[in-house]
């Protein structure tokens, strides 16, 4: 639970984004016209389960419900099948050897997007990618959320609908290895990025009457720069 970890620990965090993109990838090509939540959720449990990881938690939206992390009516994993169109989001997080990954991508099932729902994929995607450019030694973390919130406030996105509703609080992240906590990426932190850190990087967007997507990614910091452990694919095909 430190927070610089040793290189021991780091290999085994990247052994869990390993697994951890194999079991979104496999979630997401499941997510087609017809397919059930349910068959998206077990894909993914599937597949870190087989590989001898342990599930922590997922959520799953679709559809109408797509702006909510994990609907309650109906029940998250539940049996509502797919339509075309629908954004599904999906934020998954479990451990292998006891360390963590947690990351999320999105999509729209069966069809390419509307200009809409494409704004907003881009917006998560594009401003969690800026913010993780920075994820380097000598940053600190309020560097990295502002870059992350400047570029989320050009987005096509943000110039048509305004900034959209702060989700984890207005957090961009958190530390990540054992557990997850802080340092939180926030504007407020101080704290100075070193090598031998790892933290997860997300934003999700909440948009009722057209969808939700949210978009994360694990990154163990290195002399070099970020290194992403979780390199699932940005866009998936229709």
């Amino acid at each position: 639970m430190r927070l610089i970890k040793s290189e021991a620990e780091l290999d085994l965090l990247r052994a869990a984004g390993e697994v951890g993109t194999r079991a979104v990838t496999a979630a997401m090509e499941t997510a087609v016209p017809g397919a059930t939540e349910a068959e998206v959720a077990a894909a993914a449990i599937s597949e870190l389960v087989c590989a001898g990881g342990a599930l922590y938690g997922l959520g799953l939206s679709s559809g109408p419900w797509a702006h909510t992390f994990s609907p309650s009516t109906p029940a998250a994993y539940s049996r509502r099948p797919l339509n075309a169109g629908d954004m599904m989001r999906l934020d998954f997080y479990g451990s292998v050897d006891g360390y963590l990954f947690d990351f999320g991508r999105s999509r729209v099932v069966g069809r390419s997007p509307t200009q809409e729902q494409q704004e907003i994929l881009d917006a998560v995607r594009d401003s969690v990618h800026a913010g993780t450019k920075l994820l380097r030694p000598g940053e600190t973390l309020d560097a990295v959320a502002r870059r992350c919130e400047e570029v989320l406030g050009t987005s096509a996105y943000a110039r048509c609908h305004g900034l959209p509703r702060t989700t984890m609080g207005g957090t961009w992240g958190h530390s990540l290895g054992l557990d997850w906590g802080s340092p939180w990426i926030e504007s407020t932190s101080s704290t100075v990025i070193s090598s031998g850190m790892c933290f997860a990087i997300e934003r999700r967007i909440e948009a009722p009457g057209i969808g939700g997507a949210n978009y994360e990614n694990d990154v163990v910091v290195t002399d070099e720069g970020p290194e992403i452990v979780t390199p699932a694919p940005d866009r998936y095909g229709e």
